[in-house]
């Protein structure tokens, strides 16, 4: 994974130009973005940032989450957290997979899948 200095639809653009196998693994904010996918490709897009001036840098992850690397896990996870849910929040609680506020009985089992597998919406 590595962290990269550009919005989500500059990213995209960037990606589309670089490499199919890299995914938008967290929108972090109107100028940031984390990238995901396997090594080499993580290092040919920090190298091709570094031509381009766009400060990115590598993160020390062992997995590439947030990214069709996590697929293989999903049967096992679900059935892991099969039953789970969750009451309503004390407090205002929004989550990274909707970005919408929680509510009772959403925090289940293929919420926490969509955590693993799908992007992060902290922008």
């Amino acid at each position: 994974m590595a962290a990269l200095a550009l919005s989500e639809i500059d990213a995209r653009t960037l990606l589309g130009e670089v490499s199919n196998d890299l995914e938008i693994a967290a929108i972090n904010s109107a100028r940031s973005v984390t990238i995901a996918g396997d090594a080499a490709a993580i290092r040919a897009l920090a190298a091709e940032t570094l031509s381009r001036g766009i400060a990115c840098r590598p993160l020390d992850l062992d997995f590439a989450f947030h990214s069709a690397a996590m697929d293989s896990v999903r049967d096992d996870l679900v059935d892991d957290l099969a039953g789970i849910s969750s009451d309503v929040p004390a407090g205002d609680l929004f989550s990274t997979v909707t970005g919408r506020r929680v509510t009772a009985g959403e925090l289940d089992a293929m919420h926490w899948w969509r955590n693993v597998r799908e992007p992060v919406q902290f922008a």
